[in-house]
């Protein structure tokens, strides 16, 4: 993933997460609704990043929200792929 943005930050446009950002998160809150059920490691920490009015949010770097955005959608591609057992 990296390769292709010249090993630059996928998730960030300057200090703010991106809109693929928001939509990965928002992904991530609904795969119940839409019939895949992830168990999200880290949930505190992620709704940390995406919460407005956190007070912990300063405490985590960009560098480490970058990575976790990143094994995030890893997960979800994950999931999402490998679809529902419609037995």
């Amino acid at each position: 993933m990296y390769k292709n943005k010249a090993y630059k930050p996928i998730w960030f446009e300057g200090n703010d997460i991106n809109e693929f950002g928001y939509l990965l998160y928002h992904k991530l809150n609904s795969t119940y609704e839409e019939g895949v059920q992830i168990e999200i490691p880290y949930k505190k920490k992620l709704d940390e990043v995406f919460n407005e009015e956190s007070t912990s949010k300063s405490k985590i770097s960009d560098s480490d929200t970058e990575l976790l955005l990143s094994s995030m959608y890893i997960l979800y591609a994950k999931h999402v792929y490998q679809g529902i057992d419609a037995r």
